[in-house]
């Protein structure tokens, strides 16, 4: 089963967080989630074209950055999901930069409030 959202960030504990946030929002959602950006990737890459889940993805991965992981994904010959960034970090230049990649659908700064959660969960059933 595909997922309909997938949660991509190297801290377990926020994943357990957000997952539990989302299942509050939305009890039926299917999430999946990874702690290596690599293997968030690679499930991403090898997902159907014509169900792509969305995916919130922390900038700063340990094992990869937001920035490769996202040209990586746009240069896959599959479709590519909406992608939602997110961060702990003020960099003023983060917004920016995201702004140069098509797939990125939105970008929020941590701690994820539960009124981003309903906004993101607003989209996934937009596009289911």
């Amino acid at each position: 089963m595909i997922p309909d959202l997938v949660l991509i960030d190297d801290d377990p504990i926020l994943l357990i967080i957000l997952e539990k946030m989302f299942r509050k929002i939305n009890p039926k959602l299917t999430i999946q989630s990874f702690e290596s950006g690599l293997d968030g990737l690679e499930f991403l890459k090898n997902q159907d074209s014509a169900h792509k889940p969305i995916a919130m993805v922390d900038v700063n991965l340990k094992d990869i950055s937001a920035w490769d992981f996202l040209d990586k994904l746009e240069s896959s010959p599959s479709s590519v999901p909406p992608i939602f960034l997110i961060t702990s970090s003020v960099n003023s230049k983060i917004p920016e930069i995201s702004r140069e990649y098509k797939c990125v659908a939105g970008f929020y700064v941590k701690p994820i409030t539960l009124e981003t959660i309903k906004k993101i969960n607003h989209q996934i059933l937009e596009v289911s």
